[in-house]
C-alpha cells in the first residue's frame, strides 16, 4: 500500500533579484515577464549573488527591503526611509536582463543593489519597469541624465518613493512577493511506500509528535519527522511567534534552522506570507532602540535610530512626515539639544499653568511681563514689579490714576 501526500507548494526554487549577478558582459537567455499577476516576479538564469544562497529570499514588507535566510531570521534589511523607488521608461517589449544591467554598469552603477518590483506594458509595446535601490546609489542615480538610450529606444528615468508602485502589474509593495525571483515550479506529489519504513530505525520515533514516523520528512539538519506534523508544526509558527524556526529533535538540542525551500513546500503562499509579516513583525519588536515607526499614526513604516552625532532628517516615503533620526521628532531648522530645550521649556509651561489653575484665583499672570502674582489680600488694585498697575479682576492694565476710577464704575468697588 502506498500513500500520497500533496505538498502545498514546490520544489527547491531558485532565487535571486532582479538582475543576474556576476559581470555586466555575461551572457543571460532571460527576458522580463508581464502580463500576469504571478507568484513569480522574474524567471532568471545565472549566478547568485555571493552572499545570497538558495535558503535566502528578498521581500518588501511595510515598505521595508528584507533578506529573509534560515528559520526566517532576518540577514539584512533597509528600510523605505533609506530606499529609493524610480521608474524606467519606454524599454523595448522584449527586453532583455543582460541589457539592463549593462545600461546600470556602464553608468558605474552597483547593479546588485537593484530590485525589479514591477512592470508595466504600455499601449505602444513598450515596458515600464519599476525598481527600487537603497539610498547608497541614490546619488549616482540622481546623476544620471534623465534620458537614456538603449538600442533605438529613448528611455526616461523617473525617480519617486514607494507609493509609485500602485498599479504595476505584479504585486503592490505590501505583498511580500515582490523581490523574490523565483523559477516556475509545480506543485509537487511525494508518494511514500509503507512498506519503506522498515528502513527506519523501528526505535526513531517523530520529533515533533513523539509516534512512530508516517510519512517521513527529511530535514536539511538530517532528522527526519512525519510530514503531517511538519505542516503543523510550520502552520502554527505564526501563532508561537518565535523565530528562527528550528529543528526539535534531540530533545530539543539540534536547534539547526528549518531551511526556507522546506518552509515554502510545506505552506500554502498565503500562509507562507503571514509567517514572513510574522518574522519581520518579531525581528523588529526585538529591536526597540534600532528600529522606529513613522510617527503618523496608521503608518507602517520604520526607520533606522541613530545617536545625535549622525542625527539626520528623514522624510517617510509612504506619508512624507519628516522626523529626526536621533530624537525621533520633528524638528526641522534646530538641533537635537535646542528641540530639547525648546521642549523641555514648553512642558514647564504646561505645568506652571495647571498649578496657576488649581490656585483658584490666588495666583495669575501679569498681563504686561507674565510673572506670577499671589494675592495675599488688600483691593483690586495690585503692582507688578515690571511698574504695570493691574486690576485683580480684569487684568487690565492702568496707570496710577486711572485704575481706581475703573475698579468703582466697572467693578463697584475696590475690594471683592
Amino acid at each position: 500500500m502506498s500513500t500520497t501526500i500533496q505538498l502545498h507548494s514546490k520544489t527547491t526554487p531558485k532565487l535571486g533579484r532582479f538582475f543576474v549577478r556576476g559581470d555586466a558582459s555575461s551572457k543571460s537567455d532571460c527576458k522580463i515577464q508581464v502580463g500576469q499577476q504571478s507568484e513569480v516576479s522574474v524567471c532568471l538564469t545565472g549566478h547568485a549573488e555571493p552572499e545570497e544562497t538558495a535558503n535566502d529570499i528578498s521581500r518588501v514588507v511595510q515598505g521595508s527591503i528584507v533578506t529573509f535566510t534560515g528559520g526566517l531570521e532576518i540577514r539584512n534589511l533597509t528600510t523605505g526611509f533609506e530606499s529609493c523607488t524610480f521608474r524606467i521608461k519606454n524599454l523595448p517589449g522584449d527586453v532583455e536582463d543582460a541589457e539592463l544591467r549593462a545600461l546600470l554598469a556602464q553608468r558605474d552603477l552597483e547593479v546588485a543593489r537593484f530590485y525589479l518590483s514591477g512592470t508595466k506594458k504600455t499601449a505602444e509595446g513598450t515596458l515600464d519597469a519599476e525598481l527600487v535601490t537603497d539610498k547608497r546609489s541614490r546619488e549616482k542615480l540622481s546623476s544620471m541624465p534623465k534620458n537614456l538610450k538603449l538600442r533605438d529606444f529613448m528611455l526616461e528615468v523617473e525617480a519617486s518613493t514607494i507609493k509609485m508602485l500602485e498599479g504595476m502589474a505584479l504585486s503592490s509593495m505590501h505583498n511580500a512577493t515582490i523581490l523574490t525571483t523565483l523559477a516556475e515550479c509545480s506543485s509537487a506529489s511525494f508518494k511514500i511506500d509503507e512498506s519503506g519504513r522498515s528502513a527506519l530505525d523501528p526505535d526513531q520515533v517523530c520529533p515533533i509528535c513523539y509516534d512512530s514516523i508516517s510519512n517521513p520528512f527529511q530535514l536539511n539538519c538530517g532528522h527526519t519527522c512525519c510530514s503531517a506534523c511538519l505542516h503543523h508544526f510550520l502552520d502554527s509558527a505564526v501563532d508561537i511567534n518565535q523565530f528562527p524556526i528550528k529543528c526539535v529533535a534531540e530533545d530539543g538540542r539540534c536547534q539547526l534552522p528549518i531551511a526556507i525551500p522546506t518552509i515554502q513546500q510545506f505552506l500554502a503562499s498565503a500562509s507562507f506570507e503571514r509567517l514572513l509579516k510574522a518574522a519581520f513583525d518579531f525581528y523588529i519588536s526585538k529591536r526597540p532602540m534600532e528600529f522606529k515607526f513613522c510617527k503618523t499614526p496608521d503608518c507602517a513604516q520604520i526607520y533606522r535610530h541613530t545617536s545625535e552625532d549622525a542625527a539626520t532628517t528623514l522624510r517617510c516615503p509612504s506619508c512624507s512626515s519628516e522626523v529626526c533620526s536621533a530624537c525621533d521628532e520633528a524638528h526641522n531648522g534646530s538641533t537635537c539639544e535646542e528641540f530639547k530645550r525648546h521642549k523641555a521649556e514648553e512642558e514647564q509651561e504646561r505645568l506652571n499653568d495647571a498649578w496657576v489653575a488649581a490656585q483658584e484665583g490666588r495666583v495669575k499672570r501679569c498681563p504686561q511681563c507674565k510673572v506670577l502674582i499671589e494675592k495675599e489680600g488688600g483691593c483690586n488694585r495690585m503692582e507688578c514689579r515690571c511698574g504695570a498697575h493691574i486690576c485683580w479682576k480684569c487684568l487690565g492694565i492702568f496707570t496710577l490714576n486711572t485704575i481706581y476710577p475703573h475698579l468703582q464704575e466697572v467693578h463697584q468697588g475696590y475690594y471683592g
